[in-house]
């Protein structure tokens, strides 16, 4: 059986639901992107976040260290005294 062109308003209707579907699909792939994007700000605010935390960590233990320090250096001078 020959394949037969559609009609003027078959091609209308294939065409116009091609179009619905297309428009349908960049909606959705507009909404990933954002959603991406979204997650990715806040993935590098986390990020950011942590790493001021880690900083504030790290001064802390700096300082406890030294602290440490001269505690045990005056525990070992009265010791001796």
């Amino acid at each position: 059986m020959p394949h037969l062109p559609p009609c003027p308003f078959q091609e209308r209707d294939l065409l116009r639901a091609f179009r619905a579907r297309l428009y349908d699909v960049q909606i959705e792939l507009e909404r990933e992107r954002c959603k991406k994007d979204d997650g990715a700000l806040e993935w590098i605010e986390k990020s950011r976040t942590l790493g001021k935390e880690l900083d504030w960590s790290r001064e802390e233990a700096l300082r406890l260290d030294r602290s440490n320090q001269q505690l045990t250096s005056d525990s070992a001078r009265l010791k001796a005294q």
